[in-house]
């Protein structure tokens, strides 16, 4: 029993291991495309995992940064994944999941004056500066979502019934918008999923 329960140990392990160093190794996502092909080979992956179930990712947050080209990444993705999700008779032969989150995160910190100076110097997002300046981060990637993207954000607050997340079809896109530094942004995105009634199976953060 001793040398099962170790033996169970270290595959967890190895397994947390190779999943950080995947983390590391991986380049940043300049589009929707390159999202796409990443979320499909984390599912390749965890096939091949011991112990672990067949099942796609069903948590996407996307940080604020300076580097613009991520969020247009993520949203042409998620653009993409709700007209995939609604369209019945789509030709694409992709797998996609059914329910997905995907989480905007951050609040007001050291790095924020860098995301309101990259909007100010864009050619495209410059006309809302004024309306970003002083909110937290997640509510720049929110305006940049609804304005140009034609996404629905909703609320960090905004609370649905369990019954009815859990029978969500395409793509529900939340905010979690207190942390102060990136190093509290995991706890506070764990909290607004726990507010609406969710508990990830997997979360990944391009």
């Amino acid at each position: 029993m001793h040398s099962q329960t170790f033996n169970k140990k270290t595959d967890e392990l190895s397994s947390s291991a190779n999943l950080v160093s995947r983390f590391l190794a991986l380049e940043q996502i300049y589009s929707a495309d390159q999202l796409d092909t990443y979320l499909h080979s984390l599912t390749k992956n965890r096939n091949n995992t011991p112990d672990s179930e067949s099942q796609p990712t069903d948590v996407v947050v996307l940080c604020a940064s300076a580097i613009l080209a991520i969020a247009e990444a993520v949203f042409e993705w998620a653009a993409r994944h709700i007209q995939i999700t609604t369209t019945p008779d789509s030709n694409n032969n992709r797998e996609h999941p059914r329910r997905m989150v995907l989480v905007l995160c951050g609040g007001i910190g050291p790095s924020t004056r860098f995301v309101y100076d990259a909007v100010k110097a864009n050619a495209r997002y410059s006309c809302i500066f004024d309306t970003v300046e002083g909110k937290p981060e997640a509510h720049v990637l929110k305006v940049i979502a609804e304005r140009f993207y034609g996404l629905e954000v909703g609320g960090p607050r905004l609370t649905p019934s369990r019954n009815k997340m859990e029978n969500e079809d395409g793509l529900t896109i939340l905010m979690a918008d207190r942390s102060v530094n990136c190093g509290a942004s995991p706890s506070e995105t764990q909290k607004v999923l726990e507010s609406h009634a969710r508990s990830p199976w997997s979360k990944t953060q391009p």
